[in-house]
Parts: C-alpha cells; sequence; structure tokens
C-alpha cells in the first residue's frame, strides 16, 4: 500500500483490528490500550479524544506527547520488513505499534513488550510445602501461578530463592497437575527444610 494511503487511514479505522487481534488470543483490550500509550505517551483520556476526533495516523503520531524511550530497542519483523531498518519515520512509528500488538497477540508478557530491563522484571511470591520426588532425596514446590498466560511459555527459566537462598532453576511441568521446581538438596540444606515443611519461594524470569 502507498505509504501515503497509510498516513491517511483513520486510527479509529485501524484500532478496532489491533484489539481484535489481540482479544483473539486471549489478551485485552486494556492491554491494547496500555501498549499503546506506552509506546506514544498518551494517557486514557488523550488516546480516547484522537478516536473520537477521528485523527489520522499521521495527526495521531504527530501528536503524540512523547515515544517511549525504550522505543528504540523495539526489533523484528512485521509485514515482511525489519521495524529497525525502516528509514521513513512516521512508517517506523506504525510498524513498531504493529510489531508490539503482534507481540501480545503471540502471548509476551507486558513487560517484556515494554522492554522492561530483565533486572526489573517483576518477582512473584508464594509459600508452598516442600515435596519428595518419589523415593529420590530430590524435591519440589508446586508454583500456584498460571504460568502460560504470566509468561507466555509453558516452561520458564527464573531466578528463585527459598527462604531467601538464591538459585537459579526452571519452572516447568513434568507430570504434575501444575508447574512445578525444583529445590536442590543443598537448597534444602543450607535453608534447615525437609519435605512435608512450608518454605517461602520467590520467582523471577532470568
Amino acid at each position: 500500500m502507498d505509504a501515503e494511503k497509510v498516513y491517511s487511514m483513520r486510527f479509529c479505522d485501524v484500532y478496532p483490528l489491533l484489539v481484535n487481534k489481540a482479544v483473539r488470543k486471549g489478551r485485552s483490550k486494556e492491554e491494547v490500550d496500555q501498549t499503546i500509550c506506552w509506546l506514544t505517551g498518551y494517557d486514557q483520556g488523550g488516546l480516547q479524544k484522537q478516536l473520537l476526533d477521528g485523527a489520522d495516523y499521521r495527526h495521531f503520531f504527530g501528536e503524540a506527547p512523547h515515544m517511549s524511550d525504550r522505543a528504540g530497542k523495539i526489533s523484528g519483523k512485521i509485514c515482511g520488513v525489519q521495524v529497525e531498518t525502516i528509514e521513513d519515520p512516521l512508517m517506523k512509528k506504525i510498524r513498531m505499534l504493529d510489531k508490539l500488538v503482534d507481540e501480545l497477540a503471540k502471548g509476551t508478557p507486558l513487560y517484556k513488550v515494554f522492554r522492561t530491563p530483565p533486572e526489573d522484571y517483576p518477582v512473584y511470591s508464594f509459600d508452598a510445602v516442600l515435596i519428595q520426588n518419589g523415593g529420590m532425596d530430590a524435591g519440589y514446590v508446586e508454583v500456584p501461578l498460571d504460568v502460560p498466560k504470566i509468561f507466555g511459555k509453558k516452561k520458564v527459566l527464573v531466578h528463585a530463592t527459598c527462604d531467601g537462598e538464591p538459585y537459579d532453576g526452571q519452572v516447568v511441568r513434568m507430570g504434575t497437575p501444575c508447574h512445578i521446581i525444583g529445590v536442590r538438596k543443598d537448597i534444602r540444606k543450607k535453608i534447615g527444610k525437609d519435605f512435608g515443611q512450608t518454605v517461602h519461594v520467590t520467582l523471577q524470569e532470568r
């Protein structure tokens, strides 16, 4: 499509397509709005005004309060084009937004869509009982989280702590009713806990 035709498209006509793309894959309109506001600097009221005014792409991005300072980290292909190689500034912003919504639709958690540095990824905490793995001297705890929804995948490498003792592990399903994370023997020894006892666990994706 000719670039000028894209620039003259009303954002209120494109917006439902972006929302539907995400909602069809289990995401929400609110997440799409957060993504748009994160990229452009609009607040919810400002976004709604642009929609009601029928602003085209040129005005929508031209009047945006500010592009996110992490927008430069958006990369990858969308519509067959590598986002970071697009030279036209307006088209680049349009495709950046397309790329972010595409990531949402593919299950990417918001903190990754927003290019949050790994050290600032959210930390999840819970109490759980140490469970013995069969007759082995190996244990694990059940993870009371909707792992695929929160992390966008079924296996997650994490930084973990068990009663404050740090270690790296993996959240997985190993024929268990829910996701689990192993607690090594040396960790159990350091915290002085054994099977059947309750521990406090934190998880952060790495």
